[in-house]
């Protein structure tokens, strides 16, 4: 399902003001003449012909986040041409689990018709592990038979689709994204409800990073604050962290995950409890698919599930860790540069400069983990600055 935008209007960018910019001719206000004069930095968006003036802040001042993704729509957001998974409440689990698979991640769907009502429902990667989770713990092959409507109503317990309209300010967005802890939100047009595009925290921070690039003067710089100095994320050993060790099984890898809503699990050696690897959802669903090949019958996934440990599982591609003493923009531009890492892991060395295990990367031998760090997690520090 595609969504063409209008051509005429471009991405809003910070410009500090200068007086020739004030009495330019070629612009139009959208906000209060003199809050544009009596701020340092204006938010113009280019049109064909001329800059529409759609915001401005002070410098230093915590409102410039706010300001700046107030200025930006979720329509701004969305992607020119977007491709959206559409299911229909009728359609067999094991076919929608196999049908959300195929599709490079991350993967997302709408069921369509999942209640009475006519509301719709979500089918995520998440909900792929819970089928498959269930179907193992009660093992019934007959489950993927059933249709997603009985998925949403017995196994969902009737979860609804938390979405936006076009119209939403990405502020608002983000706010939503930290206060539901959800990876997707669809968004809908405000006058026809039709299906435009899904969003992810991703696209904020994308949009907060060319804000930090424009040279402004914020507060607070998430150039110069690390990781460390704030503890942003979550922060603590394997206590306070979802941790999985390298020779359990897949089964136990989809148990964690389900138990514990988390996107990522990272891998720690038997002996010495040092970082090995990450593994995350999609990964897992990949090789799982991969080792079945055509052959996708349940008792073989039942099976392949049990004695498969998380060990043959493991990326060894993408960077997953970060010190300390890493920048927040750095740590942005990192997860924004690869849109399949939704969380890094915050490691130290160890007193052991190599791993035990063959199975680790160059970049994680010998680290200990302690903490991790997700686009939601970013925003939420974002939202609480400016609060204060």
């Amino acid at each position: 399902m595609g969504h063409q935008r209008q051509s005429g209007d471009e991405r809003k960018f910070a410009s500090s003001l200068s007086p020739d910019k004030a009495r330019a001719g070629h612009r139009r206000l959208s906000i209060p003449e003199r809050s544009l004069l009596n701020a340092n930095y204006a938010i113009l968006r280019k049109s064909i012909d001329r800059f529409e003036v759609v915001g401005s802040f002070h410098s230093c001042h915590s409102e410039a986040y706010r300001n700046f993704l107030q200025s930006l729509s979720c329509y701004d957001l969305s992607s020119v041409h977007t491709m959206i998974v559409m299911m229909d409440s009728e359609l067999q689990i094991q076919k929608a689990v196999q049908l959300l698979s195929s599709h490079m991640a991350p993967r997302f769907a709408v069921i369509a018709n999942a209640r009475v009502d006519g509301q719709w429902a979500p089918f995520t990667v998440t909900d792929c592990l819970l089928a498959l989770s269930q179907a193992h713990r009660k093992l019934d092959g007959q489950l993927g038979e059933q249709t997603l409507r009985f998925f949403i109503e017995q196994i969902q317990n009737g979860r609804r689709l938390i979405s936006v309209d076009d119209q939403t300010c990405a502020w608002d967005l983000a706010r939503v994204f930290a206060l539901n802890r959800v990876h997707r939100v669809p968004v809908f047009n405000v006058e026809s409800f039709e299906l435009v595009g899904v969003l992810s925290p991703r696209q904020i921070t994308q949009e907060l990073l060319k804000l930090v690039s424009s040279g402004c003067s914020l507060s607070p710089d998430l150039k110069s604050i690390t990781l460390g100095s704030r503890l942003i994320g979550i922060w603590g050993g394997p206590e306070s962290i979802a941790t999985i060790k390298e020779g359990q099984s897949c089964a136990q890898a989809i148990d964690l995950f389900l138990e514990k809503q988390v996107s990522s699990l990272p891998v720690l050696s038997s002996n010495d409890g040092s970082l090995l690897g990450v593994l995350d959802k999609n990964g897992l669903l990949d090789r799982l698919f991969e080792h079945l090949g055509s052959h996708q019958t349940p008792e073989r996934c039942f099976r392949l599930m049990e004695e498969t440990p998380v060990e043959d599982l493991l990326s060894q591609t993408r960077r997953r860790t970060v010190s300390p003493n890493c920048s927040v923009v750095d740590a942005m531009r990192i997860l924004t540069e690869d849109n399949l890492i939704s969380s890094l892991f915050i490691t130290e060395p160890t007193s052991s400069s190599s791993s035990s295990s063959p199975k680790s990367t160059n970049n994680e031998k010998g680290e200990r983990l302690c903490g991790v760090i997700s686009h939601t997690d970013i925003l939420s520090f974002v939202i609480n600055n400016d609060s204060q």
